[in-house]
Protein backbone atom coordinates (compact mmCIF):
# COMPACT_ATOMS: atom_id res chain seq x y z
CA UNK A 1 0.00 0.00 0.00
CA UNK A 2 3.23 2.78 0.97
CA UNK A 3 4.14 1.81 -2.41
CA UNK A 4 1.10 2.68 -4.53
CA UNK A 5 0.68 6.03 -2.21
CA UNK A 6 4.37 7.21 -2.57
CA UNK A 7 4.13 6.75 -6.69
CA UNK A 8 0.42 8.64 -6.78
CA UNK A 9 2.23 11.37 -5.05
CA UNK A 10 4.96 11.44 -7.05
CA UNK A 11 3.45 11.13 -10.13
CA UNK A 12 0.79 14.11 -9.16
CA UNK A 13 4.14 16.12 -8.65
CA UNK A 14 3.51 16.40 -5.13
CA UNK A 15 6.98 15.52 -4.10
CA UNK A 16 8.90 17.43 -6.65
CA UNK A 17 8.25 21.29 -4.56
CA UNK A 18 9.15 20.24 -1.16
CA UNK A 19 11.26 22.45 0.87
CA UNK A 20 11.82 19.00 3.26
CA UNK A 21 10.35 15.65 3.80
CA UNK A 22 9.53 14.32 7.43
CA UNK A 23 8.60 10.43 7.94
CA UNK A 24 7.62 9.67 11.12
CA UNK A 25 8.10 5.88 12.56
CA UNK A 26 6.07 2.91 11.40
CA UNK A 27 4.56 0.03 13.64
CA UNK A 28 2.53 -2.53 13.40
CA UNK A 29 2.83 -2.55 9.23
CA UNK A 30 0.10 -5.30 8.59
CA UNK A 31 0.58 -4.85 4.67
CA UNK A 32 3.81 -7.48 4.51
CA UNK A 33 6.94 -7.06 6.22
CA UNK A 34 8.92 -6.07 3.09
CA UNK A 35 6.65 -4.95 0.50
CA UNK A 36 8.38 -5.20 -2.96
CA UNK A 37 11.60 -6.98 -1.79
CA UNK A 38 12.51 -3.94 0.43
CA UNK A 39 11.67 -2.01 3.78
CA UNK A 40 9.81 0.88 4.18
CA UNK A 41 12.33 3.13 4.42
CA UNK A 42 13.80 1.87 1.37
CA UNK A 43 10.96 2.05 -0.36
CA UNK A 44 10.61 5.88 0.27
CA UNK A 45 14.45 6.41 -0.60
CA UNK A 46 13.81 5.21 -3.52
CA UNK A 47 11.02 7.14 -4.75
CA UNK A 48 12.17 10.15 -3.61
CA UNK A 49 15.68 9.42 -4.79
CA UNK A 50 16.11 11.64 -7.68
CA UNK A 51 14.97 15.50 -5.98
CA UNK A 52 17.42 16.94 -3.68
CA UNK A 53 15.78 18.26 -0.35
CA UNK A 54 16.73 17.24 3.25
CA UNK A 55 14.71 14.14 4.73
CA UNK A 56 14.50 13.38 8.45
CA UNK A 57 13.22 9.35 8.72
CA UNK A 58 11.93 8.22 12.07
CA UNK A 59 11.06 11.73 12.85
CA UNK A 60 8.74 11.68 16.34
CA UNK A 61 5.63 12.42 14.59
CA UNK A 62 2.83 10.21 13.58
CA UNK A 63 0.66 7.21 16.06
CA UNK A 64 3.77 6.43 17.97
CA UNK A 65 4.42 6.86 21.54
CA UNK A 66 6.71 9.40 21.48
CA UNK A 67 4.23 12.25 18.97
CA UNK A 68 5.10 15.88 18.44
CA UNK A 69 2.23 17.62 16.78
CA UNK A 70 3.31 19.41 14.00
CA UNK A 71 1.11 22.76 13.59
CA UNK A 72 -1.14 22.94 10.23
CA UNK A 73 -0.25 25.88 7.79
CA UNK A 74 2.97 26.84 10.37
CA UNK A 75 5.96 26.94 8.37
CA UNK A 76 9.21 24.95 9.73
CA UNK A 77 12.68 25.49 9.63
CA UNK A 78 14.46 22.10 8.85
CA UNK A 79 17.88 21.23 9.56
CA UNK A 80 19.56 17.97 8.87
CA UNK A 81 23.04 16.53 9.15
CA UNK A 82 24.63 12.96 9.46
CA UNK A 83 23.67 12.71 13.23
CA UNK A 84 20.05 14.75 13.72
CA UNK A 85 17.21 16.55 12.35
CA UNK A 86 16.13 19.59 13.54
CA UNK A 87 12.52 21.15 13.13
CA UNK A 88 11.79 24.78 14.41
CA UNK A 89 8.89 27.05 13.97
CA UNK A 90 9.44 29.86 11.60
CA UNK A 91 8.93 33.39 13.11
Amino acid sequence: MLHRMLHQLKRSGKLEKLGGLIIGGFTEMKDTVIPFGKDVYQAISDAIQEYSYPVGFQFPVGHTRENYPLKVGVEYVMSVNSKSVTLTESN
